[in-house]
């Protein structure tokens, strides 16, 4: 708004030497001074204004001086670039280290989980061979159950078992004799 704002809308410096234009007292801890000039200065890189400073000046300005005011200018532009363009990096790394330490959560959780199927596999591996393993013995022990026989006598004091008479289907089915 005012000055400023047309200051950066136009991206043209305002300079007023004339008193009677404007009325701005500078004031400090010892006087008010009535300034000899005022100005505006916006503060430009690469043709984007980065910022306005504003001045009161105690003395008018000459060419020379108003050149290397305008030079201030493009080099508080481009520094004010510099700081806005390395804060905003520095948001950028932050974000790209926060995604990376989720990312690496994620992966060792994603290993957790690989692992554990893994194991669940080789479990149910393990698990399949032992339910063929059991249904072969099955289907063996049906197979020859006919005429297959046993004779076990039980000692009712010790509780040993002892086995007096194996039929032969027996013998050849389990693989060993009385």
């Amino acid at each position: 708004e005012g000055l400023v704002g047309q200051s950066a809308r136009s991206n043209r410096v305002l300079y007023f030497n004339d008193r009677s234009r404007f009325r701005v007292n500078t004031t400090t801890n010892l006087s008010a001074i009535l300034p000899a000039a005022y100005l505006v200065l916006p503060l430009v890189y690469n043709h984007k204004v980065e910022g306005i400073m504003e001045m009161t000046l105690m003395k008018t300005l000459d060419e020379q001086d108003f050149a290397l005011i305008r030079r201030l200018g493009f080099q508080l532009g481009a520094s004010l670039n510099s700081l806005h363009n390395e804060d905003v990096t520095q948001k950028l790394y932050q974000a790209m280290q926060q995604k990376t330490e989720e990312l690496t959560a994620q992966d060792e959780e994603m290993r957790q989980n690989l692992e554990e199927m893994q194991a669940t596999q080789e479990e149910l591996k393990r698990t399949k061979e032992e339910v063929e393993r059991k249904k072969e013995q099955f289907e063996m022990l049906a197979g020859n159950l006919q005429g297959a026989m046993f004779q076990m006598n039980l000692n009712p004091q010790t509780g040993d078992r002892r086995t007096t008479y194996l039929s032969p289907q027996i013998e050849q089915l389990l693989g060993y004799s009385t």
